[in-house]
């Protein structure tokens, strides 16, 4: 995780010189003092720590939803899901994946899917229990004709956490999101949040309600919506949105302790962070 550094440098020594005259030849030798550094502005400080914690949770967010669109959708799940269990009383199921190129046999995210109706309460939704069942003989590969079948109004409701692989140290990622079924087994809405840390003074964390994800039909597949974004240093902490709106450049609204809001606008395929 990036650390973020500001120095203040103090001159404590300015030339004191004595006597009445302008010939002295000591302090007329001394080179000018230097001027202390400027200040970062807030929008600087605000760009460092979105740089250096904060959207951790946007970047792994598109990662995320590929997740959930493969392993819901129809193309059935990419990456290859693993089903590891059934649970017949609670109409769910567990599933484990293994991110690494190439796989090493260990579930770096691990989670349950489990189908709900509109008040939230176990619910088979339309399927049968032979039809969950089937879960464990076929594996992920029958999870699109499982989801195809649900009633409109059915709820997917899939909690995970686990340690991608990523390039950022003791990286860990957990959250729930839900997705309401529409017609057909179309996807219509999704809820839910992202919480990445990244050691212990990096923690952000992206909440979305209601979002139409009805077009979000393929991985790679950008939904819109406003986020809400929460960020947690050591020393500060960060709120405000992320917007999406289709495409690979999101609008960033932010603020540092309470203090004024700071526009962005971040390409989600670099990851560039550009004041806006």
């Amino acid at each position: 995780m990036k650390k973020l550094a500001f120095v203040l440098v103090l001159l404590v020594g300015t030339a004191c010189g004595g006597g009445s005259g302008g010939t002295d030849a000591t302090n007329s030798s001394q080179p000018p003092a230097t001027p202390p550094p400027t200040p970062p502005t807030e929008s600087e400080i605000l760009q460092q720590l979105l740089e250096g914690c904060g959207l951790q949770s946007t970047s792994e967010f598109q990662g995320l939803y590929d997740l959930i669109v493969g392993l819901l959708g129809q193309s059935g799940a990419t990456p290859p899901v693993v089903i590891t269990g059934v649970n017949i009383l609670d109409i769910s199921f567990s599933w484990g994946l293994d991110l690494d190129s190439p796989p090493d046999g260990v579930n770096d995210l691990t989670g349950t899917t489990a189908i709900r109706d509109a008040a939230g309460n176990p619910s088979l939704g339309g399927l049968s229990l032979t039809d969950l069942q089937g879960l464990l003989t076929g594996g992920a590969t029958a999870i699109p004709g499982l989801i195809a079948s649900l009633d409109e109004g059915t709820q997917i409701v899939t909690t995970f956490n686990g340690a991608p692989p990523s390039n950022t140290a003791n990286l860990t990622v957990s959250g729930m999101v839900t997705v309401v079924m529409g017609q057909a087994g179309a996807f219509d809405t999704s809820s839910g949040s992202l919480t990445t840390t990244a050691g212990p003074d990096c923690s952000s964390t992206l909440a979305w309600t209601d979002i139409d994800i009805s077009s979000v039909t393929t991985p790679g597949t950008i939904p819109s919506g406003v986020f809400d974004i929460a960020i947690a240093t050591a020393t500060d902490t960060v709120t405000g949105t992320v917007t999406l709106n289709g495409t690979n450049t999101a609008s960033v609204v932010v603020s540092r302790n309470g203090g004024p809001q700071q526009s962005y606008s971040l390409d989600l395929t670099t990851g560039v962070l550009t004041p806006a």
